[in-house]
């Protein structure tokens, strides 16, 4: 186990916001000193709310503690690295600096929001607005995969309005 060990993680927020943590545990017998967490992340495709340095001061041997990042996502994120640099000093004044490992991040558009409706709601908008065939290949995706996937991509923003079984067994569900 190495003496200073570096764990990160995420979660979407409601707001779509992205709560990204980095997590530094001191495994030595020894006190760590200015340890500082500095993020670095696409500028081009987040604001962060507040600085990408973050101090934590002093960390006692065992005792982990954790920088908190919210992001703010300027459009859909797909398989975007997050990394970061942890610098501190050691019980002898000794400047360290260690490279997180780059974790991805995801985050469908937040700038799709649900709208709750009843069928009748959805068939009226449905046959006044625009139509356009278009669809995505999902050859060789089993039911399962397919509907886990959606569920991810839904799930908070979409609301079912209604589902029904098709002639030859399949189902309809409308979103």
């Amino acid at each position: 186990m190495p003496e200073i060990e570096i764990k990160r993680g995420y979660e979407v927020l409601p707001d779509n916001n992205v709560r990204f943590g980095i997590r530094v545990i001191n495994n030595s017998e020894f006190l760590i000193v200015d340890v500082d967490v500095i993020l670095d992340y696409s500028e081009s495709l987040f604001k962060l709310d507040g600085n990408t340095i973050q101090n934590l001061g002093y960390i006692n041997p065992t005792v982990p503690r954790t920088a908190e990042f919210i992001l703010k996502p300027l459009g859909c994120i797909h398989r975007e690295e997050i990394a970061a640099t942890v610098r501190y000093k050691d019980h002898t004044g000794k400047r360290h600096t260690l490279e997180m490992r780059p974790k991805e991040v995801h985050c469908v558009c937040p700038f799709l929001k649900g709208k709750p409706m009843n069928r009748g709601e959805f068939l009226e908008l449905s046959e006044s607005g625009h139509t356009a065939e278009a669809g995505l290949d999902f050859q060789g995706v089993d039911a399962a995969r397919l509907t886990s996937f959606l569920v991810q991509t839904c799930k908070s923003r979409h609301y079912k309005v209604d589902e029904y079984a098709i002639e030859d067994g399949t189902k309809s569900l409308n979103v």
